[in-house]
This record gives structure tokens, C-alpha cells and sequence, in this order.
């Protein structure tokens, strides 16, 4: 059978078969990671890496020359934009964001900043904030995407039954985000812009929280690499996925992280782990602080104002 990178076959003989007949043939324990709905599963993981637009890797020479993004030029649109008019494509690839949602655990972070209010900001069809939502009944939400997300998530949350505590609204992020939240959500978001664009998105969500509020931050945070020295593969592979499909936009680590909210007017604070053993993925907190006294001038006018 075939076999998965690092392990054994994906099925095996189901033993002896009777003279005569054809022999059978039965899944391993790693074949039954790609059914859909067992335990760890990567079938949508498995099916979205042959989508069609994943064909975008074939010009990685290009967007290794240029720096750029083939995707635009392959497919006639950036990628998000490309999704929203395939509706086939982007259940796959929705179907993999539920997956990792499902396999993180944030709740415990949401008790420990007293949340009444989740603001999920590029929330895309809820995946994560349903599953707050589930896990903890006095929460309220508010899912926050492109409109054309918007409308397919308000179906999503709507069909678990979440819509009595949990409103959708559609708009541009870089604009503005909802206010009135006191725990924000920015999860796999971030990573998908340059430094300038992921810093007018933190400066976005920071206008909106009210003093007090705190944002999660939830990314891979590549460890640190020695100049001079080359990242393990798999964490280069991540950076290149960044480099094929988005304009800009990049893995980072903790600190560069750290440096973007804190030019966003932002306080981070613990970092924790999020996903399942031997994930990057990571949890940054960071807290918006009250306004300071005002400077013991301000207001006086001076000499020289008043010439």
C-alpha cells in the first residue's frame, strides 16, 4: 500500500485468504488517519493537498526570484478571493481549518481572562469560536470575516445551534473590527501578511478593545534560528507555504510577534502552547492597557503658544 512520510504501510493483508480467493486487505493504524472523523484525522488535510490551487507551488521558482506570490498570476486572484468563488475548494479548505481548530485547546485561556464577550476576528466559518461557545455556555460571540464568509458562517454556526449567543458580522478588518468584546481572537491570521499589513491589522483590533481587554494571538512560532544557520526542514516548509500562497506573508517567531503588538500599542505577556504535542502552534497574550494620567502640562498653553 501506500505509505505515509516517516511510517509504515497504510493497509496490510487482512491474513491468510482461502486457496482460490482473491487476498483481502485491511487499514493499519496509519491508514485510519486519513478517514474522515477518526481521531487525529488528516483526510481533509490529505484532500486538500490535491486541490487544484495548491498547484500554485509549481512556480515556487518564481516566488523565490520575485518574492511574490505566484498565486494571483496561476489562478486569476489572491487566494482568499479565488476561495470565495469556489465553493468546492474552499470546503476543502475549510474542512482542514475545523480540523486544526478541533485539535486546540484554548478554553482554559478564555476562563483564565474572565472572557464574557469573544470577538473571533477573521474568524472564517467559526470552527474555533463554535467550539468555545460549546464548551462554555455563559460565553457570548461575535464572528467577524469578509462578508462573503461571513454569510456561509452564519449558516455554519446556526446548524450547531449557536446563533442565539452569537452574532456574524462581514467587513474589511484593515477598516475596522467590532467593538464591545473584552477577549479577541486573531487565530492563523497574522501570518498572512507582511510586517506592515499584520501591524495594521493588530492596530485595528487594538482601536476596538475597550481598557482591559485582552487578544489572543494564536500563530506557529517558529523557534529561533543561530545566523548563519538553516531552519529544520519542516519549519522552512511552513515559511515556503506563506511564500507560495500569500502576498508578504510569513511564519514568525515569538518575539517577532512580540515587537508587532507592542508597535500596535499593545502589552503581550505569556505565551502558551496550544496545539497537540510537537505543534509550533502557540498562544500570545496580550492586554490593552488603560489610557496613563495625562502630562502634568497638558492643556497649559505656554509663552510661545500664546504668541
Amino acid at each position: 500500500g501506500s505509505r505515509p512520510a516517516g511510517g509504515g504501510p497504510s493497509v496490510e493483508p487482512a491474513g491468510a485468504a482461502p486457496p482460490g480467493d482473491a487476498a483481502t486487505y485491511q487499514l493499519t493504524e496509519a491508514g485510519r488517519l486519513l478517514c474522515r472523523g477518526a481521531p487525529g484525522s488528516l483526510g481533509a488535510m490529505a484532500a486538500l493537498a490535491g486541490a487544484p490551487w495548491r498547484a500554485a507551488w509549481l512556480d515556487l521558482d518564481e516566488a523565490v526570484r520575485t518574492g511574490r506570490s505566484p498565486f494571483a498570476r496561476r489562478f486569476g486572484a489572491p487566494m482568499y478571493r479565488y476561495l470565495a468563488r469556489h465553493d468546492g475548494e474552499a470546503a476543502a479548505f475549510h474542512a482542514v481549518q475545523a480540523a486544526k481548530a478541533g485539535a486546540l485547546d484554548l478554553a482554559p485561556l478564555v476562563d483564565a481572562a474572565g472572557a464574557k464577550v469573544v470577538v473571533d476576528v477573521g474568524g472564517g466559518l467559526g470552527g474555533v469560536l463554535a467550539a468555545l461557545l460549546e464548551a462554555r455556555p455563559a460565553l457570548e460571540g461575535v464572528l467577524f470575516d469578509l462578508p462573503e464568509v461571513a454569510a456561509q458562517a452564519e449558516a455554519a454556526l446556526g446548524a450547531r445551534g449557536l446563533l442565539g449567543r452569537c452574532r456574524v458580522e462581514g467587513g474589511d478588518f484593515f477598516a475596522a473590527v467590532p467593538g464591545g468584546g473584552d477577549l479577541y481572537l486573531l487565530c492563523f491570521c497574522a501570518h498572512n501578511w507582511d510586517d506592515q499589513g499584520a501591524a495594521r491589522l493588530l492596530r485595528s483590533c487594538a482601536a476596538a478593545m475597550p481598557a482591559g481587554a485582552r487578544l489572543l494571538l494564536l500563530e506557529v512560532m517558529l523557534p529561533p534560528v543561530a545566523a548563519g544557520s538553516a531552519p529544520p526542514p519542516a519549519v522552512a516548509l511552513l515559511d515556503l507555504d506563506m511564500l507560495v500562497f500569500s502576498d508578504g506573508g510569513r511564519e514568525r517567531t515569538e518575539d517577532q510577534y512580540r515587537a508587532l503588538l507592542e508597535a500596535a500599542g499593545l502589552t503581550p505577556g505569556a505565551c502558551h502552547p496550544v496545539g497537540p504535542p510537537g505543534s509550533l502552534a502557540a498562544a500570545l497574550i496580550a492586554d490593552r492597557p488603560p489610557p496613563g494620567p495625562p502630562a502634568p502640562d497638558a492643556g497649559r498653553k505656554t509663552a510661545s503658544d500664546r504668541l
